[in-house]
C-alpha cells in the first residue's frame, strides 16, 4: 500500500485509496462482497477464497495480497468498521479452509496471513501480515480451533440490553456457527468443545492466581509481626 500513501507519510489518503479501487476489478469485487455481507456471505468467501489463492508463476508467494489490502483500506477511510471486521474475519476463514483443502498444497498453517491494523482510530493501512515460508508436507487433519486460528479468541462479557452476549460477540459467533458448502458446521462440536474446555481452563487459573496473591499477603503480614 505504500504507493497510496504520498510523501512517505505512514497514514492513507481517502482520495488516493478511493481513486485506486476504481481502477481495479478484484479489489472492487471484494469491496461489493463485503460490502453486501449481511445477504451474500458466501458470494464474499467465495471472491477472497479465489483471490487468495491466487499464486504468483513460480507458485512460491501469493499474488494477489493488494487488491484485498486496497479493499480493507477503503472501509477504513470511510470508516466503515463493521465492514472491516467482516472482511478481516473472512480473510481468515479463507485461510483456514485452504490449509484444509488437499487440493491447494501451497496453503500450510505456518504461512496464513491475518489483516493489521484493523480499526479506524488511526489512518495507518491495513496491511496483510509477515508469515513463515510453507514446510510443505501432508496437511494435518481434524486440527483443533485454537490451532488454526490466526489470532486470539476474543470474547466480549457484556451483554446487551436483552442480557444476550451475540450481538457483542458477533465475529466469535460467526465463526463457531459458519456453514460450509455442504451446509455443514466448520467448527464441529469437538472443536467447540476444546475451545470452552480453554475458557474452564483459565478460570482455573485465574482462581488460583487469586490463591497465590491472598497467600503472598499472609506471608508478608506473618513476616511483620515475627519482627
Amino acid at each position: 500500500m505504500k504507493d497510496l500513501i504520498p510523501n512517505d507519510v505512514v497514514e492513507l489518503s481517502k482520495s488516493e485509496v478511493t481513486k485506486a479501487i476504481k481502477k481495479n476489478a478484484d479489489a472492487l469485487e471484494i469491496y461489493n462482497a463485503v460490502d453486501l455481507f449481511n445477504d451474500r456471505q458466501q458470494t464474499m468467501r467465495s471472491k477472497v477464497r479465489n483471490t487468495l489463492a491466487t499464486l504468483s508463476a513460480d507458485g512460491k508467494s501469493l499474488a494477489k495480497l493488494h487488491e484485498i489490502e486496497l479493499a480493507m483500506n477503503v472501509f477504513k477511510v470511510n470508516k466503515n468498521i463493521d465492514n472491516m471486521k467482516s472482511l478481516k474475519a473472512c480473510i481468515e476463514w479463507c485461510f483456514n479452509d485452504l490449509v484444509k483443502d488437499e487440493t491447494q498444497p501451497f496453503f500450510q498453517k505456518e504461512n496464513r496471513q491475518s489483516m493489521k491494523n484493523v480499526e479506524i482510530k488511526t489512518m495507518q493501512p491495513c496491511v496483510m501480515s509477515a508469515v513463515e515460508a510453507p514446510k510443505g508436507g501432508n496437511k494435518k487433519k481434524n486440527a483443533t480451533i485454537m490451532e488454526t486460528a490466526t489470532d486470539d479468541i476474543i470474547v466480549n462479557l457484556i451483554a446487551d440490553d436483552n442480557n444476550e452476549y451475540q450481538p457483542k460477540n458477533r465475529i466469535l459467533f460467526e465463526t463457531f456457527t459458519a456453514l460450509d458448502d455442504n451446509n455443514e458446521l466448520i467448527v464441529t462440536d469437538s472443536e467447540l468443545e476444546y475451545t470452552i474446555g480453554l475458557f474452564d481452563k483459565l478460570a482455573k487459573e485465574l482462581r488460583q492466581a487469586r490463591l497465590d496473591s491472598l497467600n503472598a499477603v499472609e506471608k508478608t503480614e506473618e513476616i511483620v509481626n515475627a519482627e
